[in-house]
């Protein structure tokens, strides 16, 4: 824990020095990083203070061109250096040719805005309910992938949008990614200095797919006149008539190379059913009774509450001994400590975003009432982690 609180006030310390050069983005990322490491009143309020300036002036969310110190220090006897340095300088700049400024609409960079903001809320991102099915996921990607490929969309963070976007799909799209993230939230971090029940180490997720393979896999890669109509980017064309040109085998050939990574997995799963010859894998733990996990059971040390599949308990509890259905008990307690750091996180920021709207623009246009109300909504997850670090601790 020392260690985390050391690491988040370090965190502090280097957004501090972003926010001083002028990049509010990477200062909020170190502020958020702060958070996740070790929570603390001032790392939120900074969190607040940060949201408040990029929205307001997204012109300064990016990092300014800071004048060198060679160029301050330099003094006047130096003028026919610094004026032979100019024009070289502008000679070179008039034989370049100069690359257009991509443009770009207010309401591009307001949803921009939007996207960053939310980060690993990965419902949010795509705009769905938490329960959402596979095609209402899928018509949100597309929608989305559409709207903030860099290719079309030419606000500045239109790129990371674009990267988050395809993220929230991936672990959404994924039966197994998707209830990790619904168990712990984006964790993956934390994940990978603990031990897994479903995933062999590494980040739960697993390895992250290239936004933009994924975009090409999504909407066909090559052949398709979507693809030259709505992005007549010289790279893209290339990509279809290397797509259109290329012999069958070859399309084989690129199939196959996407079946790689789910060939891999199912390759690591048999070598640790080897390593382990007939001993049964332990059940998927829910702390809420959910479809197909309506076995309801309590752990012995700290009384967690957590449901099963019954015939997979069943099958577990049989063939474990004693001390092995200990760790795994430990493991849910383990797990369901995360999940409630987690969930009290959420409601946290639920509420900061509540007071934020309510507070109005510097005082301006505040709602009392609203601001009340948000002041005094209450976070149940975060009760409840506090009451079960106090039980575990006794």
């Amino acid at each position: 824990m020392e260690v985390n609180k050391y690491e988040a006030e370090r965190c502090i310390e280097i957004a501090r020095k972003k926010e001083a050069s002028g990049d509010l983005d990477g200062a909020l990322k170190f502020v958020r990083k702060s958070i996740n490491l070790f929570p603390t009143s001032l790392a939120e309020k900074y969190e607040l203070k940060l949201k408040d300036a990029i929205l307001n002036n997204p012109q300064d969310a990016k990092p300014k061109e800071q004048p060198s110190a060679n160029n301050t220090s330099s003094s006047s006897s130096s003028t026919n250096n610094i004026r032979q340095r100019t024009s070289a300088a502008s000679s070179a700049k008039s034989s370049t040719p100069t690359q257009p400024e991509r443009a770009y609409t207010p309401e591009q960079v307001e949803a921009v805005k939007k996207i960053k903001l939310v980060q690993t809320d990965y419902y949010k991102v795509l705009s769905i309910e938490k329960d959402a099915n596979e095609s209402q996921i899928k018509k949100a990607y597309r929608k989305l992938a559409l709207q903030f490929h860099p290719d079309k969309n030419g606000a500045p963070g239109a790129d990371e949008a674009f990267k988050l976007v395809g993220k929230a799909f991936a672990v959404l799209s994924d039966e197994n990614k998707r209830a990790h993230y619904d168990r712990y939230g984006d964790d993956s971090n934390r994940a990978s200095r603990r031990p897994q029940f479903h995933f062999q180490g590494g980040n739960p997720f697993g390895e992250e797919i290239d936004p933009e393979v994924l975009f090409n896999m999504f909407f066909g890669g090559g052949g398709s006149p979507f693809m030259t109509q709505t992005f007549p980017n010289q790279r893209f064309r290339r990509q279809q008539f290397r797509a259109q040109t290329a012999p069958q085998a070859q399309i084989h050939s690129f199939n196959f190379v996407q079946l790689l990574p789910i060939l891999f997995l199912f390759f690591i799963t048999f070598i640790s059913y080897l390593v382990t010859p007939g001993q049964v894998p332990a059940p998927n733990v829910y702390f809420e009774k959910r479809h197909g996990y309506t076995s309801h059971h309590t752990t012995e040390r700290l009384d967690v509450n957590y449901w099963v599949n019954p015939s997979e308990f069943k099958k577990f509890k049989s063939a474990s001994k004693e001390y092995r259905f200990k760790l795994f008990e430990n493991e849910v307690e383990n797990d369901y400590a995360i999940y409630l750091r987690s969930n009290c996180q959420r409601e946290k920021n639920a509420r900061e975003q509540a007071i934020y709207k309510a507070s109005g623009f510097f005082g301006i246009g505040v709602d009392k009432e609203q601001l009340k109300k948000a002041q005094d909504m209450k976070m149940p997850s975060c009760t409840k982690f506090k009451q079960f670090v106090k039980r575990a601790q006794q």
